[in-house]
């Protein structure tokens, strides 16, 4: 008889999934032995897999799911005509295929019980007090870290990784079933504050955007602004920080600056070069733009427009366009339709169950970040859409496991 039943292992395969940088960055610096993000994806696919429903061949998968798979086969033919395709982004395609097809060996009525988003408060929980206290003793990329793993960067420590298990951490805080689990509160809350210390400190703007995002759609979602608690604790968390502000300068500079600095890029990045960001990332996106403009319109001709530039033409920090400057017209609609139109559409969804919001939060960061952060290549845009197509897949017929 096996130890856990076949829903708890996949349950810390979907964890696995949803954190797998953050943990695979911690044990990287803790235990720099092997490189451990390969070990940790390889993991979470041999956890999420029913092998059975896998060797009979009962795979069930949704349009949304079946497209992701073609959008990745898509990139990886692209890939293979150009040399900017290294081994690392081979990986993040063929781990998405793999983790779609892992996925739909599940049957997802029976995923719809299972401690999905416990497993996943535990490990991105983890993850995030290990944050909390990095940034505590400036071990952060730009301080000691950089110092002390120069030799090999994917061992530094970097903010936008250690913001995301914070995040991972703040939705399943939010979703968390806690009236089925005594005293579960004690820990929670610590966790929550090591969630919004990491966001906010951080310093940088997305995380802190996305947050408030997720607890918007939380409030929204599950009519939370129309009950008196609701009044209560908006109360409590305005006054409390708002009385700290003015008690503490430190808090209050810290405040200011990062309001300041969120102002300032945003203002960058739709075109106000006149104003500067504190790190200056958002003008170099803005100028990535321009050239990726200038490119398009003198260098692009018909076939261009079509088919794109290539693999990784030009790091650009915008997936959206870049999606087109790369693969042209399909390339973008894939990314604009999967990344972006998808989840907004679930969204405007009246009923939704706690899983499918809980699986939609994590799809916010891709929405706010489509013309800001990142490229269309990394796999960590697309494994928040895999998991809210299995999860909102609707009833499946009940399989062996």
């Amino acid at each position: 008889m096996s130890m856990i039943s076949a829903n708890t292992r996949t349950s810390i395969g979907i964890a696995l999934a949803w954190t797998g940088i953050p943990v695979g960055m911690n044990l990287n610096y803790l235990l720099p032995i092997i490189g451990w993000s390969p070990v940790i994806m390889t993991l979470s696919i041999l956890l999420i897999v029913r092998y059975y429903n896998l060797f009979t061949g009962k795979l069930t998968f949704s349009g949304i799911s079946l497209a992701l798979i073609f959008y990745q086969i898509l990139m990886l033919i692209y890939g293979l005509f150009s040399e900017n395709m290294t081994t690392q982004y081979l990986t993040f395609h063929m781990y998405i295929i793999a983790l779609v097809v892992a996925l739909a060996t599940n049957s997802r009525d029976r995923m719809e019980s299972a401690p999905v988003i416990e497993w996943t408060f535990i490990v991105s929980g983890v993850c995030s007090v290990l944050g909390a206290v990095y940034l505590w003793r400036g071990l952060i990329v730009g301080e000691q870290a950089w110092q002390l793993r120069q030799e090999n960067e994917d061992y530094v420590l970097e903010i936008f990784v250690v913001s995301a298990a914070a995040l991972i951490n703040f939705a399943s805080v939010l979703y968390f079933p806690s009236e089925k689990y005594r005293l579960s509160n004690f820990i929670i809350y610590p966790v929550l504050l090591a969630d919004i210390y990491v966001v906010f400190f951080g310093g940088k703007r997305t995380p802190l955007i996305v947050m408030i995002a997720i607890l918007v759609m939380f409030l929204i979602k599950r009519n939370k602004i129309r009950s008196a608690s609701f009044y209560v604790y908006s109360a409590v968390a305005i006054l409390v920080p708002t009385l700290f502000y003015f008690a503490n300068y430190d808090f209050r500079e810290k405040v200011d600056n990062s309001v300041q600095n969120t102002i300032s890029g945003l203002s960058v990045i739709f075109g106000n070069v006149k104003v500067s960001d504190e790190s200056g990332s958002a003008y170099s996106r803005y100028e990535a733009r321009e050239w990726a403009y200038d490119h398009i319109v003198n260098d692009f001709t018909l076939f261009n427009s079509v088919f794109g530039g290539g693999y990784m033409l030009k790091w650009l920090d915008n997936p959206l366009l870049q999606s087109y400057l790369d693969m042209g017209v399909l390339g973008f609609l894939g990314y604009f339709f999967l990344v972006i139109v998808y989840p907004l559409s679930f969204m405007l969804k009246r009923r939704s169950s706690t899983i499918e919001i809980y699986a939609l939060s994590f799809c916010i960061h891709g929405v706010l970040s489509a013309i800001n952060s990142g490229n269309p290549y990394m796999y960590l845009k697309y494994v928040p859409i895999a998991m809210l197509s299995f999860f909102a897949s609707g009833s499946s017929q009940d399989r062996s496991s």
